[in-house]
């Protein structure tokens, strides 16, 4: 089941309405002049986007008022890339982690893929290089099958790992996924 939602468009919003937003979402949470500072920022993110064609990705693991202030769609990784995958914005802003930006490029070569923060990692992202995906693959040569990777590893190790498509293993019986 998806986790994306739709959020609201705000590019129209005043910084007065995003601040009563923010309110009412995590008001109870947050203090409010952090509220307003952030409503104002959010204000200016939305200008911006509006100005550069852009379509903004939040991941959950965004600063909660930012979250809730800036995205056009909010939900998980995967999600997002396919949110990425179909916009037709010059400009695709994902506020996640560097392994999320990447297939977002991956799936659109042609646009400007930008990471607010070159720090963003991911431990599991971080847990294998190409260089272990090669290792693998030259301590059992005589296997038909390659190494797969998940969608939350880097652009590197994935392609490391795909396999020619007429060496990949077709899925059996014992492995197939359930409708």
């Amino acid at each position: 089941m998806s986790a994306t939602l739709t959020t609201v468009d705000r590019t129209g919003m005043t910084v007065d309405e995003i601040y009563e937003e923010l309110v009412a979402k995590i008001g109870e949470y947050t203090p409010a002049f952090e509220l307003r500072v952030q409503a104002e920022l959010a204000w200016e993110v939305n200008q911006l986007k509006r100005q550069r064609n852009a379509v903004i990705l939040g991941h959950n693991y965004m600063e909660p008022a930012l979250f809730h202030s800036v995205p056009d769609f909010v939900g998980d990784s995967l999600d997002l890339s396919r949110k990425a995958a179909a916009t037709d914005k010059d400009v695709i802003v994902f506020c996640g982690v560097k392994f999320m930006a990447e297939t977002a490029k991956i799936l659109n070569p042609s646009r400007t893929v930008l990471l607010p923060s070159l720090k963003a990692g991911c431990s599991l992202a971080a847990s294998i290089t190409a260089d272990d995906v090669r290792a693998l693959k030259a301590r059992f040569p005589a296997c038909r099958w390659s190494p797969t990777s998940t969608p939350t590893l880097t652009s590197r190790p994935k392609a490391t790992s795909a396999a020619p498509a007429a060496t990949r293993p077709q899925w059996s019986s014992r492995w197939a996924p359930t409708p």
